[in-house]
């Protein structure tokens, strides 16, 4: 079944997107739409594709959406009304009313909606998910440093949501993931300045502690730092019977130990295209429910991510609901 796949932005990640339907075997873009239309008409120049309208995307059978994230709503809403299935890059929104508004929307179209949290595809984030079972996780400490690659948009915060939104979501999104639902963030904001970047309303260094339902607690420190610096992606975990680290980027290992017995596990599978692959799957199934993250499941993140937001400013504990 060859699927019509359209392109909702015309950026770097459109076109890391696009690199990957070509390594998936998969038909490249018929159709896409940017903001800036000298952009779109590059990209569909080096797809194959034409340049079109968001209302000309209906009859497609899905639509790659990777507009700053304060479009998202606009552009995933009249897609999910022509029933086109959505990927659409992290964090799903920046606001609690639009993420659920297209949850509600995602459900009545039936249709798979996957949002490009690519760290939930890593395979070995699988094998720690098997050894945590059974577990009682204590901790979780995630930390980011790492620059912004190629997005000029990255500083305004009202398309970003800035260094919580637009990195910080990823590791919010994972420790969700692991730790179970949150209860209480508090958050604070580092006074240095480490990026290079001029202060534009995104802070360089945060860091954001949240209390889980389930009696675990989780810190993520998160440094937006210039091209100078080493970058780390990393999570640790520990847990009533081990200790575990998940390297998380550029490489993507697990190492650790439970029960006087070493852990390790890593896989050559590039999680970016991991995600995309399941989506297409998904959608060829008819199991909208059958991708890395669903809607639902980052709008609860988008949930922790205001919370946090909201704890920078107030300088207190936030509550998160829980659903």
């Amino acid at each position: 079944m060859t699927l019509r796949i359209g392109f909702v932005g015309a950026g770097w990640a459109a076109r890391q997107h696009a690199a990957s339907l070509d390594g998936l075997g998969e038909a490249p873009p018929v159709l896409v739409t940017d903001f800036d239309p000298g952009r779109a008409e590059q990209l569909a120049r080096d797809c194959g594709a034409r340049v079109g309208a968001i209302e000309e995307f209906a009859g497609l059978d899905a639509a790659v959406v990777t507009t700053p994230t304060g479009a998202h709503a606009a552009a995933i809403l009249p897609l999910l009304d022509a029933g086109v299935a959505v990927f659409v890059e992290k964090p799903l929104t920046l606001t609690e009313q639009d993420a659920r508004t297209v949850v509600t929307a995602a459900a009545e179209a039936g249709v798979p909606v996957a949002v490009g949290y690519q760290w939930r595809a890593v395979p070995a984030l699988q094998t720690l998910e098997r050894e945590l079972a059974g577990q009682r996780i204590a901790l979780l400490l995630s930390q980011g440093i790492g620059i912004t690659q190629a997005r000029s948009w990255f500083t305004d915060g009202g398309l970003s949501g800035g260094l919580l939104g637009e990195r910080g979501s990823h590791h919010l999104d994972l420790l969700r993931h692991l730790g179970g639902p949150v209860a209480e963030v508090r958050a604070v904001r580092g006074a240095e300045r480490v990026s290079g970047e001029a202060p534009v309303g995104s802070e360089d260094v945060l860091g954001v502690t949240c209390t889980h339902v389930g009696g675990a607690t989780s810190t993520t420190a998160l440094v937006w730092a210039s091209q100078a610096h080493l970058p780390e992606q990393s999570l640790r975990v520990v847990s009533d019977r081990g200790h575990y680290l998940l390297a998380l980027d550029p490489e993507f290992r697990l190492t650790g130990r439970t029960g006087g017995r070493d852990v390790q596990a890593g896989g050559t599978e590039v999680p970016f295209v991991r995600q995309l692959a399941r989506f297409l799957a998904a959608i060829r199934s008819g199991d909208a429910a059958d991708v890395f993250c669903t809607a639902e499941q980052a709008a609860q993140t988008v949930e922790v991510v205001c919370a946090a937001a909201r704890a920078l400013d107030s300088g207190t504990g936030v509550g998160v609901p829980n659903r």
